[in-house]
Parts: structure tokens; sequence; C-alpha cells
């Protein structure tokens, strides 16, 4: 396992109980209102894989490779190890297009005064731009959807903290249901997204919301981006993830919306929002 870089650990400098950390190269878009979402809920730490411009207050890490998955596991368990190790009573892991949301209480609250034992772990939903996709299609015909606020599709305002809410469809995504806030050390499978035969439930008071598929003409200026960096082989060669280096069309649009390994197979369900 690839070791830690001391000006890492250095950097680690406790002032709440909550320890908050992401790893991301070059996310202008999302990280932004990543750090706007979990600033207020505890101490922020942001991994910084040689992003173009660097990122301001991150931590740089060096690393020839792009997409190198063994590495940047080692780096996100490394990293959560000194920060439990360095005082911290709580630690969460969130990349730059994941948002945790609890529905009772504000974020800050949940980090700090929940009691669901070591290891929580969301109920997960993809937030999904229906702008682009084909007449008559319905992401009702095979997954859970959930639909929240009036049809915005086509427009997202990335200056707001909520930017979720200009997005209608909500999708049940289980593979997402991560175990990313922790009370002790806790040994990530490869990618983060796999739990053990003892992981609790997904906790039904806490969302996970996946943002990667919210915006669809930004997520092609994403993945275009990541297809400059000198790729590893993880992704040129074994195929992992290289979803994520999709900018041609048709084969971005088969993935966007008829990708149906991140939806659920099971009967759809229905809810309007409450409020």
């Amino acid at each position: 396992m690839a070791g830690l870089p001391q000006r890492a650990r250095d950097s680690i400098r406790p002032v709440s109980s909550v320890a908050i950390f992401t790893l991301v190269q070059d996310e202008p878009e999302f990280l932004p209102v990543w750090k706007a979402h979990y600033a207020p809920a505890g101490d922020v730490y942001i991994l910084d894989h040689e992003s173009s411009p660097p990122v301001e207050g991150g931590i740089a890490l060096h690393h020839k490779w792009s997409w190198d998955f063994t590495w940047w596991h080692d780096m996100a368990q490394r990293f959560q190890e000194a920060l439990f190790e360095a005082g911290y009573q709580t630690v969460v892991f969130a990349t730059p297009d994941e948002f945790l949301v609890p529905i009772h209480v504000p974020l800050v609250d949940y980090f700090r005064r929940y009691s669901h034992g070591a290891v929580v772990r969301p109920m997960a939903y993809d937030i999904v731009d229906m702008s682009r996709a084909s007449p008559g299609y319905d992401l009702l015909d095979t997954p859970v959807g959930v639909v929240y606020h009036d049809d915005k599709d086509g427009f997202l305002d990335w200056t707001s903290s909520r930017p979720w809410e200009d997005r209608r469809w909500w999708v049940r995504c289980s593979s997402y249901d991560k175990p990313l806030i922790l009370r002790e050390p806790y040994r990530w499978s490869w990618g983060l997204h796999s739990t053990k035969d003892d992981d609790p439930r997904p906790e039904s008071d806490l969302r996970l919301l996946h943002l990667h598929r919210v915006d669809y003409e930004s997520g092609k200026i994403r993945h275009a981006r990541k297809r400059l960096r000198l790729n590893h082989k993880d992704i040129t060669e074994f195929g992992s993830g290289a979803h994520n280096l999709l900018t041609e069309e048709p084969a971005y649009n088969q993935w966007f919306y008829h990708d149906v390994a991140f939806r659920e197979r099971t009967p759809w369900t229905l809810h309007a929002r409450a409020d």
C-alpha cells in the first residue's frame, strides 16, 4: 500500500471533532459546491492530485497516473487513518460529486450526534438531467424514481449551494450506499463501493446524492478533461471506470441514460415531495 506523504499528515490540525475529506483532480464545477456544503459541518481537507490550477488550500499529492485506482484507494485509506490518529471522532469521505443530505437535521448535527454505530451508510440516488433524453424515454420504466421539484431540466445553477434542486429525477442507486461516515478506523474495499458482510444497512434518514449525471453538457466537459490526462492502465486497458472517458455521441448518451447498471432492477415507486 502506498504511503501517505508527510506533508499530508502535517496538514492535519483538528479544530472540530469531525473531519470531511475528498481527493480531487480538476473539479472546477463540483468542488466549490462541495466545499460550501461540507465546510459548515466540520474541518474540510482536500487532497489535490495535481489539479491545474492547484486547488486553493488543497494538500498537494503527486502521482504520475490518473485513474490509478490502487493509488487512489491507498491515499484515501491512509488519510482516513491519519485523521483518526490526530484525534478526530468522526471521519467522512465524499468525492466531489457526492453530497450527504440528512432528511431531518442539519448535516453538522447528523455528523456529531448520530448514534447508528461505528459505520454509517446512506441511501444513494443518482440525480439525472433529462434534457437530452430521447422523446418518450422514461426513467420509471426500470428503476426506482423519486420526483422532486418542478421539471427544471436544461438549466443548472452552479452558484447554488443545492444544485440538485434544479433536477426532477432522483434515481435509487444502491451501489453508492457507501460506508462513508466512520467513528473508528475502517478498511475500505477497492473503490470504496463495496461493503463488508457485517456493515449496517443504509440509513433511511440519510441520502447520498450522486451528481455525476446532474448536467449533460458539463458532464461531457469533465470527461474530456479526464481524457487529456496520462491515464493508468486500470482504465485504458482494463476498463475500470472507462465510462468516465466517454465524450462522443451516441456512446455518451447511451451511458448517460441507458446504462442500467447504476439503477435498481425493482418495480418502481414514485414519491412526491411533501413540502
